[in-house]
């Protein structure tokens, strides 16, 4: 059906596209927790490299699918673009001129792209901030207190977060729904095309015994036909020779005699 089919689509379509929001959500998270910063790189010619290495995060599969985001920098060349501006080991590179770095493949062509290139930088794995704080909270203060106030941090995030799912929820559930509406056709169709198929051959196999029968008879009748004609040629050739005798006693009968030159003598009549 090609409704049921164009809706699945569509369903698919917007299940796939709500997805991809995801990773901006979880960018927010990941810059709440972990600060960051930005920096310029600028190539002094067209085709100069930037003496980084890059690699994936390893927060994942590293290929983008699941919203982890960011490649690490592995080195940085002494006295290179990258150098000067004041690139390190370790940092991640979660954006390049504004798009979200989701593997170490697209990352790299980000970083071949145009002379001029803005970095939006993770400089921890942690929220450092944070950390010192616990560690070195005045004797006595519960960690409690540290904790509500870094998840207060997160509560937009986490609305955000409640209302993605929710949406998504809803709409795997729509997708749930076309599919089985799309299943339920594709089996009515087939059950519809098998009940058409039997039927015809129901219906050929009426027309192959009529024409069986019809068959027969015509057999039979001609059979029956064959035998009038022998017969009535068999009475025409009788016909002819009665025709023929006729003909010799019509004659005899003209000539006077009985056919040796005699004459006929005549019979008396019968008495009154």
């Amino acid at each position: 059906d090609p409704a049921s089919s164009a809706a699945l689509r569509a369903a698919l379509d917007a299940l796939a596209a709500h997805a991809d929001s995801r990773a901006v959500i979880c960018a927010e998270a990941s810059e709440l927790q972990r600060p960051t910063r930005r920096l310029v790189l600028q190539r002094p010619t067209p085709k100069a490299q930037l003496g980084v290495t890059i690699s994936a995060c390893g927060r994942g599969d590293g290929d983008g699918k699941r919203g982890e985001l960011g490649v690490v920098i592995e080195a940085v060349g002494v006295g290179t673009p990258a150098h000067h501006a004041g690139l390190c080991v370790g940092d991640v590179v979660l954006s390049v001129n504004g798009v979200l770095c989701r593997s170490a493949q697209q990352a790299f062509g980000l970083l071949e792209d145009g002379p001029r290139l803005e970095l939006c930088l993770e400089a921890a794995p942690y929220n450092q901030e944070f950390v010192s704080a616990l560690v070195h909270r005045p004797e006595g203060m519960p960690a409690g207190e540290l904790v509500a106030a870094e998840l207060a941090k997160l509560a937009p995030v986490k609305r955000r977060a409640e209302v993605f799912c929710a949406r998504h929820r809803e709409l795997l559930e729509a997708a749930v729904a076309a599919n089985t509406t799309f299943v339920a056709s594709i089996r009515s169709a087939s059950e519809g095309a098998l009940r058409a198929k039997q039927s015809f051959l129901r219906g050929l196999g009426q027309a192959v015994a009529m024409h069986e029968a019809l068959s027969a008879e015509v057999a039979q009748g001609a059979s029956f036909f064959r035998a009038v004609g022998e017969r009535i040629a068999s009475l025409r050739a009788r016909a002819s020779g009665l025709a023929a005798e006729r003909h010799d006693i019509v004659c005899v009968l003209r000539a006077g005699g009985d056919g040796a030159g005699r004459p006929i003598p005549r019979q008396p009549a019968a008495p009154a």
